[in-house]
């Protein structure tokens, strides 16, 4: 019944693992006769199969290999720095406009708020921005399940079926170091950025310059941005807030 599961590679790597690194390096008729002990040795229960076959269905469905699929392009951008998307249609896709506002923020900062956050920016197009990944630097599922939360449109959904804002969302140190970003939230706007230069680095290092306007503070995006409004005077800057 269990097409998929070779037995006796099972029990070599089993093997493999108590082996010194003399035993290692050459196969001898002792260490054949183990291999061949540990194949008739091993068993596999009724219950066990059971499952296995209950797995393979389940591995083989389409809806499994779509999740996955899904799973793999989040982790695949995270590593890459790329901005993350959630879902691979969104029923409502954000303003594409070069002119950008970006939130700094991180998990320190209330999880309602930040939902409150992306779904304002999700309006303008805007970009969020983390320093780091979230939790053990060495683990990305914290990092992909606190942006599955901040972006998912219904709070009480169990991901990944769950329907997600077109926020963008990114890893990016560099752009709190080139604007000099202490705390958080903070918010500045940025002309004529090329998000596909950024992403893609295809000249330089795709950051934009750095500004010498920035606003701090636990307020509404409107008015964070009303306020960068109020300190540099931006004619562009005022048409992105009457978008929101």
């Amino acid at each position: 019944m269990l097409a998929h599961i070779n037995v006796g590679l099972l029990a070599m790597l089993l093997l493999a693992f108590s082996l010194s690194g003399k035993e290692s390096n050459q196969i001898t008729d002792e260490l054949k006769h183990r291999v061949q002990k540990k194949v008739q040795d091993f068993t596999i229960s009724e219950e066990m199969q059971k499952r296995a076959v209950q797995l393979k269905s389940v591995t083989e469905s389409e809806t499994f290999k779509i999740k996955q699929k899904q799973y793999e392009t989040r982790v695949k951008n995270l590593l890459s720095g790329e901005a993350v998307q959630f879902g691979e249609e969104q029923e409502e896709q954000p303003v594409m406009t070069r002119d950008k506002l970006i939130l700094f923020i991180s998990s320190s900062i209330p999880q309602p708020t930040l939902r409150r956050y992306a779904r304002a920016m999700e309006k303008v197009g805007g970009l969020l921005v983390l320093r780091g990944t979230v939790g053990d630097p060495h683990k990305l599922q914290p990092t992909v399940r606190f942006m599955e939360h901040i972006l998912k449109k219904d709070d009480l959904c169990a991901p990944p079926d769950c329907d997600y804002l077109g926020t963008h969302v990114t890893i990016d140190p560099r752009l709190f170091t080139r604007n000099r970003i202490k705390q958080v939230p903070a918010l500045i706007f940025v002309e004529d950025m090329d998000m596909t230069n950024y992403i893609d680095k295809k000249e330089g290092d795709g950051m934009p310059e750095s500004t010498q306007f920035i606003v701090y503070g636990d307020a509404s995006l409107k008015g964070l941005a009303t306020e960068l409004h109020r300190l540099s005077k931006n004619e562009r800057l005022l048409k992105v807030i009457k978008r929101m």
